[in-house]
This record gives C-alpha cells, sequence and structure tokens, in this order.
C-alpha cells in the first residue's frame, strides 16, 4: 500500500497500481492534520510513503505521525533538494529505504538513488528511456559510468524525455534549454551544476545560474545553505545577498533541529 498525499501526476497515481499496489490519498483534512495522517497509515498498513522533504520534516514534529513511519518499507521523497538533515532526522524513526527522486518538470526525466544517513548521495540510476549527462566547459558529454576522472559541469537530461520541447510559444527559450548534439541526440540543459567522481557517479553541486557577486568575491548561496545544514543542529537552511553596493550582505536563515529546538527554544535565525 502506498501512501500519497494529493492527487499529483499521472506517474504518482498509475506507477503503484501498475505494480500491483494499492493507492490511499489522504483527504485534504489529513494532509493537514500529522496526527490524523498518521492514523490514516496506521488503518491502511501503509508500507509506502510519497512526500517533500520539508512536509516530512514538519510532520516528524508530531509524535504519533513519527509512529507511523515505523512500519513503512520504503520513502520516496521529491520535489526538492534532500538534506542530510532530513535524512538523519527520518532514520532516528524508521528503518524504511528512502528514496531521493530528482526530476525536472521540463522533461518529466526522473533518478533515483537509495540514501544511507551521513552519507552524500547520488543521482543514482536514471528512469526508463532517460539518460544522464555531464556538460564540461568543453562542450564534451561524459554519462554516468564513465571512470577514471573528475569532472565538473552542468547536468544534462537525454533519450526519450528530452524529445519534446516545454516552453510552447517561447522558440528562442526551447532552443537555448533544448539542443542537438552529434551523437548523444536532443539533450536538455537543467542549469545545475554537477559533479562525475572517478568511480562514474554523479552528484548535484547546486545551479549553474545562482552565482552571485558580493564585494567582488563570486559565492553561490546554495552552497552556503549546504554546507550549513551540514552542521549539527541544523536542519534547514537557505541563504541569499540583500543590498546593493557597498551595503551589500550575505543573510542566511535557519531552522534548528528538534534537539536545537529544545535547547534553544526554537525559532528561526540569522
Amino acid at each position: 500500500t502506498t501512501l500519497f498525499r494529493s492527487a499529483g501526476t499521472n506517474v504518482d497515481i498509475f506507477c503503484p497500481l501498475i505494480n500491483g499496489l494499492t493507492l490511499v490519498l489522504a483527504t485534504k483534512r489529513e494532509q493537514q492534520s500529522p496526527s490524523l495522517l498518521g492514523a490514516c497509515m496506521k488503518k491502511h498498513h501503509v508500507e509506502a510513503l510519497h512526500i517533500t522533504p520539508s512536509a516530512l520534516l514538519r510532520y516528524l514534529e508530531d509524535s504519533r505521525f513519527e509512529e507511523s513511519l515505523s512500519n513503512l518499507k520504503r520513502i520516496t521523497l521529491s520535489g526538492e533538494p534532500l538534506s542530510p538533515g532530513v535524512v538523519a532526522r527520518t532514520r532516528a524513526c524508521t528503518q524504511a529505504v528512502i528514496i531521493n527522486l530528482f526530476g525536472t518538470s521540463e522533461v518529466q526525466a526522473c533518478a533515483f538513488t537509495r540514501v544511507v544517513s551521513g552519507e552524500k548521495s547520488d543521482l543514482g540510476s536514471p528512469a526508463y528511456g532517460a539518460r544522464l549527462y555531464l556538460l564540461d566547459e568543453d562542450g564534451k558529454l561524459h554519462e554516468t559510468g564513465e571512470t577514471g576522472q573528475r569532472i565538473e559541469g552542468e547536468l544534462c537530461i537525454g533519450g526519450m524525455p528530452a524529445q519534446y520541447s516545454y516552453y510552447i510559444g517561447r522558440e528562442e527559450l526551447s532552443a537555448q534549454k533544448f539542443t542537438l548534439v552529434k551523437g548523444h541526440g536532443r539533450i536538455y540543459h537543467t542549469g545545475d551544476k554537477a559533479l562525475l567522481q572517478e568511480d562514474g557517479r554523479m552528484y548535484l553541486g547546486g545551479r549553474a545560474d545562482g552565482l552571485v557577486k558580493l564585494h567582488g568575491q563570486r559565492l553561490e548561496p546554495g552552497e552556503v545553505a549546504a554546507a550549513m545544514e551540514a552542521y549539527p543542529g541544523i536542519d534547514r537552511a537557505v541563504a541569499d545577498v540583500r543590498g546593493d553596493g557597498p551595503e551589500a550582505r550575505l543573510f542566511a536563515w535557519y531552522v534548528p533541529s528538534t534537539d536545537s529546538e529544545k535547547q534553544s527554544g526554537g525559532g528561526a535565525s540569522h
């Protein structure tokens, strides 16, 4: 039995059914109440849950919902970046396999990976018909599975999902994001930075278009937030540059973990 919190897409609805599972759609009232959602999961003997990382972290503040996770066999997280803090918090109350579902709305291509607490998660294997590439600074494409060198570049998606333009009526934008590459066909440029390790695994590394300048220095707010989330006691973080010229400042906000909230009284800081 799989629990999904909203109607979602055809993939979210029909994939469980095609694979012989029972699909439980949580009501709006249950979605708004972690306790009721936990009771729903127990009532229907739910073994799999599909949810966003931020929603899961918020629901885990409720003890009844936390208890309902003990019977889960699989948790699929999608829609947002998955931080180590969310994984560690989830691991504390369930032994379920955690699957990080990566995808883009433009091509609906996903990659799955099993995540182990304390380890950096790679993009895993591409979905059926999709291909994952790394585009280096010289314009050369590298596929996952290659070995022997460490390469940085932009994550691109090819194969079946990249054959159709998402930007209807915006030909210039489509031409920029969807390009033809000899030997690889049409690919979609995600704008995400990626790292291809020597062992052939690929890791995300923030947005390629997210660089900003602060007093002459280039920085990536997403990387600042990721570094903060790796610090004990921080579950989620976000960073941004506010102000112009000499008055510009780098600000960061964070949500403390449950233990930190007990110690400090909770609340966001900057």
